[in-house]
């Protein structure tokens, strides 16, 4: 298969940057009230979480398509081993681009959730305290997401694989176009999302 760049580029570039959106739609959106009655309770994670994807796919769906139909070259209904390869490597390639500002934006979501839970008076020396921190992460995300991603560049060929496994929803060995445009976000933050970048930073309150 070859790759179109240009167009692959613009999709890819959609993709993040409605990712992007969410996150900050997330925070505008934080119920603040409910986490002071309920504390950072699992279920209103998880539902918040839910909302998202519901919403990503949504706003994705287009793009889905899209990539789709620029992936499937040969046309033949179904993403063959040498297709995904080559859609996983220019996936990560965006990621290297986008990941930075998906991963300062998930913290901070983080770190606001986490303010609903302090009394006021210690609200002035935390909000110092997290424009520090998002400034330690600014500096070391890129360092740490060069390293993860080159990593997964490494080893593209076997993420291609776990891929293609993950789309298989009905695990006939063949990944059609439904199974991919419902599976393929879900699939592709299995190796590589906003914590597992984060993961290796250093960063002190």
């Amino acid at each position: 298969m070859g790759a179109g760049g240009s167009k692959n580029s613009k999709l890819f570039d959609e993709l993040f940057r409605n990712s992007i959106t969410l996150l900050k739609d997330s925070m505008s959106g934080l119920d603040l009230g409910r986490i002071v009655e309920n504390g950072l309770d699992e279920s209103a994670m998880q539902t918040m979480k839910e909302e998202n994807e519901r919403k990503a796919a949504a706003m994705n769906a287009e793009v889905l398509e899209g990539l789709w139909t620029t992936f499937d070259k040969d046309q033949s209904g179904s993403l063959d081993a040498d297709e995904a390869k080559e859609l996983v490597r220019e996936y990560l390639q965006a990621a290297k681009k986008y990941m930075p500002e998906i991963v300062q934006e998930s913290i901070a979501l983080g770190l606001n959730a986490a303010s609903a839970l302090l009394p006021p008076e210690m609200l002035e020396d935390f909000n110092k305290q997290k424009k520090k921190l998002m400034k330690q992460v600014t500096a070391q995300v890129k360092e740490q997401l060069d390293t993860v991603i080159s990593d997964l560049l490494a080893n593209s060929e076997v993420h291609a694989r776990q891929l293609l496994l993950d789309l298989d929803a009905n695990g006939d060995g063949r990944v059609d176009k439904e199974e991919f445009t419902s599976r393929f976000l879900t699939a592709c933050n299995k190796f590589i999302s906003a914590d597992k970048v984060s993961v290796g930073l250093n960063v002190q309150m």
